[in-house]
């Protein structure tokens, strides 16, 4: 699975999977715990409070793009 750490490979080689999830072999989508200072606070993407996770579909199926976009 390229998902995971292959203990083999140096750091620099491995995939950066960090807050993101590609459910169903389709495009990636960031996920990660809300922090507690923005619990209840107004999300500018939906304009909805921010629950316990933010989730954002990032339309994207390559790698490289979604950890683009997840860093900006």
């Amino acid at each position: 699975m390229d998902h995971m750490k292959d203990p083999t490979k140096p750091p620099t080689q491995q995939l950066d999977m960090r807050h993101l999830t590609q459910p169903r072999g389709k495009g990636y989508t960031f996920r990660m715990v809300t922090p507690d200072v923005l619990v209840g606070e107004m999300n500018p993407w939906t304009n909805k409070p921010f629950g316990k996770e933010i989730k954002l579909g990032l339309r994207t199926r390559r790698h490289a793009d979604a950890v683009r976009q997840r860093d900006v």
